[in-house]
């Protein structure tokens, strides 16, 4: 009789314990499944929202073309139409190419050496009293990076492809090696005044470099700076339009 208990109880403990293990079993797969949906979910959240915004955009952009050609089809002028806008387009591609005169406010920067004896001075004072090609090359880039929209230096418009020189005294442009600029400097920025002017005397500007290590700097904001169109022949040899 005791044998038949053991054996009973033997069968009920190996039914009670399967039946644990697969209770804990598809707890676990039930929450893998439902982690598993919820992050797919959430990624198919985000790439909806992406195609909803692109969607947008591409709408956006319709609409203008739309009312471009209703403007251009509308009235006995369509043709003027046409060609003013190309004309405007084409002052705008060369307002960016340089090859439209600007005029405007903005900043014009005086450089010159700083005043060293050349006979009592160090090598190393005079060198860094002096402004060097690096130097005006940095600076450019500094103008640049702050929004300048047009540059000029001494007169000479700066393209976005303009490179600089050391000359003995003098700077000359790796555009143009005809040209040689001499002392005071005269680096002219096309821009919002005041906003130049506190990007350019910021602590840790090139500028303020330049002013600790002597050069005579000065900085004036101007309301009537004029950039003269670029004299250079732009001929590109290697870039090509995508589609072509």
């Amino acid at each position: 009789m005791k044998k038949h208990i053991d054996k009973i109880l033997i069968f009920i403990a190996s039914i009670v314990t399967g039946a644990l293990i697969s209770i804990s079993f598809s707890e676990n797969k039930t929450d893998t499944f439902f982690s598993m949906k919820s992050i797919e979910y959430k990624d198919a959240i985000e790439q909806r929202n992406l195609l909803y915004k692109e969607i947008s955009d591409l709408k956006e952009s319709n609409n203008e073309i739309m009312y471009k050609l209703r403007s251009y089809n509308q009235g006995e002028e369509k043709h003027q139409k046409v060609m003013d806008d190309m004309k405007l387009q084409l002052s705008d591609y060369g307002e960016i190419a340089g090859t439209t005169a600007l005029e405007g406010s903005g900043i014009v920067i005086k450089i010159k050496d700083g005043y060293y004896d050349i006979s009592e001075s160090t090598s190393y004072e005079i060198e860094r009293k002096t402004l060097h090609a690096t130097d005006a090359a940095l600076l450019l880039n500094e103008l640049r990076s702050i929004g300048a929209e047009a540059i000029s230096i001494n007169g000479y418009r700066i393209l976005n492809d303009t490179g600089v020189r050391c000359d003995w005294a003098f700077i000359t442009f790796n555009d143009n090696n005809q040209s040689y600029e001499g002392q005071p400097f005269y680096f002219s920025a096309l821009g919002e005044p005041d906003e130049l002017e506190a990007a350019l005397l910021a602590d840790g500007s090139y500028l303020n470099r330049l002013i600790i290590r002597g050069l005579e700097i000065e900085v004036e904001k101007r309301d009537d700076l004029y950039f003269s169109p670029t004299n250079r022949v732009l001929d590109f040899q290697y870039m090509q339009r995508e589609d072509s």
